[in-house]
């Protein structure tokens, strides 16, 4: 630069401007380690050799071998992330034999990098290489175990630092998530439900030590596995990108978890199912899941129209009314309320009549009530019929108070707690405020008189119906549930740590909740066919 330029500047000078451009002059500990097992590992599985490019220079893996035996602490390869890529390095198959992999360390090999447009050029080819090599023919593997760990040696490492939060030392737990995610991704697949949950955990371990970015790539290489494997119209799929969004939510970053779930409803809505495998979860399992709810649907009837087999439906509950047989027509009747079909209103009609004669239906009762509103509010006829919301008003507080035997150890009263929850938030979506007000108290004092104050099934519905306010209204008319959740979490029996009373804590702090597990996974379910609750990991029976 000074003979060629009359360009003078010092060395420090020059060492920042290298930062810029992103070259490096020797490998960091922990990626040479990664470049020497991921060569032995593809030279070992697939006969492959390995030249890497980071830094602007490449590397082979004798060279990266070299820095490994010069540092002073290696790192026990088992604990390695081996699949997790550490940023800035690509790897690809050479084409043919090149001096650089004749195993010879001494060898200039960063003359190649002479600008950071070259060294721009560099790392794109070899990216281009490396993909075209990654689509050629594996045989895909089923193990029982990975380099002699089994799931559940995986699973007990994972729930170790957990239990034993004090014998972790500092930095392990990070080296920890990522081997665990690695392993059951190989054992499991990435789209697992354990696999899952230890991604989630992992970005939020980065979140709670400041590494954004890191727990952004975790999300979104997780997301890609999800779309890449099941498709964007898989069920699994849109849950994931759901628990992405609350974990959002959960780390105060509103903006993006909105972001997120308003791209991801663009793509999925902007590409046609019939034309795209990706889109549709891949061999059109929505059209499959149709084809088979038709079928269903056509057993009562005689016949497949839709008119034919709702009447069958009727038939069944007004001759049959029990609990089997109208969950089966719930679960018959509620495709045609999403596809707007007109002959939906006259089943439900008949499901309530079925209900009300048999005096002992209440959860099917308040059910088939709060889809039948559900189809008003979706045709906007809920002003036509005036009559069914002030009918559902007297329904609810009928079976709060005459027709339920309570029992603290039965599961039956929390489900008609749920449906009565499920019924009010109709209420509330369609402007019947001061009326559902009251319901809501109801409940909540019901609630308190069998399960106790600080029961955990009474604080999921506190919170449930905090968040029926904040969705469909403002936090400040949600703020007084999650107040009550929160004085009753306080009390002895509930530990600090646990996911509601933090979850709680910080809804009061940032205005709004969000649940987060112990795991750091958000757990949220439908509620009904309207408005919204959510469920913990754990049944609310013990």
């Amino acid at each position: 630069m000074e003979r060629e330029h009359s360009f003078q500047a010092s060395q420090k000078a020059y060492k920042e401007q290298f930062d810029v451009w992103g070259w490096k002059k020797k490998l960091p500990k922990e990626v040479a380690q990664f470049m020497t097992e991921k060569a032995k590992k593809r030279k070992r599985e697939a006969q492959k050799e390995t030249l890497f490019s980071y830094g602007g220079k490449k590397w082979t893996r004798a060279r990266a071998e070299k820095s490994v035996s010069r540092s002073k602490s290696g790192q026990d390869p088992a604990e390695l992330h081996y699949f997790n890529t550490p940023e800035g390095v690509t790897y690809a198959t050479p084409p043919g034999a090149s001096p650089l992999l004749q195993g010879e360390p001494s060898g200039d090999v960063s003359g190649d990098a002479t600008s950071p447009t070259d060294s721009f050029s560099d790392a794109a080819s070899i990216a281009d290489t490396s993909s075209e090599s990654s689509k050629e023919s594996e045989v895909p593997e089923i193990r029982l175990s990975f380099e002699g760990k089994s799931r559940q040696d995986l699973l007990d490492k994972w729930t170790f630092p957990k239990v034993h939060p004090n014998e972790i030392p500092e930095g392990s737990k990070e080296r920890m998530l990522n081997l665990v995610l690695d392993r059951l991704t190989q054992l499991q697949g990435a789209t697992n439900e354990e696999t899952s949950k230890v991604a989630y955990a992992l970005a939020d371990h980065y979140i709670k030590t400041g590494e954004n970015a890191r727990a952004d790539g975790i999300l979104e290489r997780h997301t890609r596995a999800h779309i890449r494997t099941l498709g964007y119209g898989h069920k699994k799929t849109r849950q994931h990108i759901l628990h992405v969004v609350e974990l959002l939510n959960g780390w105060g970053r509103h903006e993006d978890a909105l972001g997120m779930l308003s791209k991801a409803k663009e793509i999925h809505a902007s590409v046609s199912r019939k034309d795209n495998p990706i889109i549709s979860g891949r061999r059109t399992k929505s059209a499959t899941r149709r084809d088979k709810d038709n079928e269903k649907t056509a057993q009562p009837g005689v016949g497949g129209d839709t008119g034919t087999s709702l009447s069958g439906v009727v038939d069944l509950v007004s001759n049959k009314p029990t609990r089997a047989t109208i969950d089966l027509a719930l679960s018959m009747t509620r495709p045609t309320v999403r596809a707007n079909d007109a002959a939906a209103e006259g089943v439900l009609l008949a499901i309530i009549r079925a209900c009300r004669r048999s005096g002992q239906l209440a959860t099917e009762h308040l059910r088939a009530t709060a889809d039948l509103l559900g189809f008003y509010r979706k045709w906007q006829t809920d002003d036509v019929h005036i009559d069914a919301y002030l009918q559902a008003q007297t329904t609810v507080s009928a079976i709060l108070s005459e027709h339920i035997v309570w029992d603290l150890e039965s599961f039956h009263g929390f489900e008609v707690i749920e449906a009565a929850l499920e019924v009010v938030s109709c209420l509330v979506r369609c402007g019947y405020k001061t009326q559902a007000r009251v319901l809501f108290h109801k409940i909540q004092d019901v609630g308190i008189q069998v399960f106790g104050s600080s029961d955990e099934r009474m604080v999921w519905t506190l919170i449930s119906i905090g968040l029926v306010y904040q969705t469909h209204c403002s936090w400040a008319e949600a703020r007084e549930w999650f107040e009550a959740a929160f004085a009753a979490v306080l009390t002895p029996g509930w530990d600090h740590k646990d996911g509601i009373v933090q979850s709680l804590q910080r809804a009061l702090e940032r205005q709004h909740f969000a649940y987060i597990t112990d795991e750091g996974r958000p757990f949220r379910t439908v509620f009904g066919v309207n408005g919204l609750t959510i469920m913990p990991l754990r049944l609310h029976m013990e």
